[in-house]
């Protein structure tokens, strides 16, 4: 025997797996800009200050021991509330050893 099919339910589901997948789409991309533009704006960030370090060098003859030189003398902004800058010279002060600002990860609760 064939169950009878009730059109209301089916059509409640169809509308239900529809709306599903609209959210989906809708979501996600948003999801995953808000995952990248932190890490956009860390590498802007060590774009600016690896600027701030050569302009330092060639002006000064030495890059300086610790950012808040660069902060103090070129302006450069430093949010340490959002991320982290890795820079250490190690007493050397004609050697560039770089810089790496990464964004701080906060967990659910934060």
């Amino acid at each position: 025997m064939l169950k009878r099919i009730d059109w209301r339910f089916a059509g409640f589901i169809t509308i239900i797996i529809f709306v599903i997948i609209i959210a989906l789409v809708v979501l996600m991309p948003m999801i995953g800009i808000s995952d990248n533009s932190g890490e956009k704006a860390a590498k802007e960030a060590e774009r600016v200050i690896t600027k701030a370090l050569q302009q330092c060098y060639a002006l000064e003859g030495s890059y300086p021991a610790d950012l808040s030189y660069l902060r103090d003398h070129y302006g450069i902004t430093i949010n340490t509330e959002k991320y982290i800058y890795l820079y250490d010279q190690n007493g050397i002060s004609n050697i560039n050893m770089g810089v790496q600002v990464l964004p701080k990860h906060f967990g659910a609760g934060e």
